[in-house]
């Protein structure tokens, strides 16, 4: 095997794993986005703004995670913010709820 054939055997090596590490990035992030895009009934609204500390509780959670830009809320849904952070939400009816800091 000559010094080129064995630098060639490296590179596809590595660019097989960097296909891989695409691949599972890929799926990683795309698993939320599927997650949000869950539909409820019905639903209440979408997180239109996320600015500081905003958690979410779903309905029948126990606890809180942090909500994103795009999560879809359902009816029992929590949302809350923590200290110097606000939210908007877009509701079913047209309207926008802000949520100032400290809000539950």
């Amino acid at each position: 095997m000559s010094h080129f054939e064995s630098k060639l055997g490296i590179r596809q090596r590595a660019d097989e794993r960097g296909q891989r590490l695409w691949f599972l990035l890929t799926l990683l992030l795309a698993a939320p986005a599927a997650h949000a895009a869950e539909p409820c009934a019905p639903l209440a609204g979408q997180v239109v703004s996320v600015e500081g500390a905003v958690e979410l509780s779903r309905v029948g959670s126990a606890g809180f995670a942090p909500a994103g830009l795009g999560d879809l809320l359902c009816v029992g849904d929590t949302l809350r913010t923590g200290p110097f952070s606000r939210a908007e939400v877009a509701l079913e009816n047209e309207s926008v709820l802000r949520l100032d800091e400290r809000t539950i």
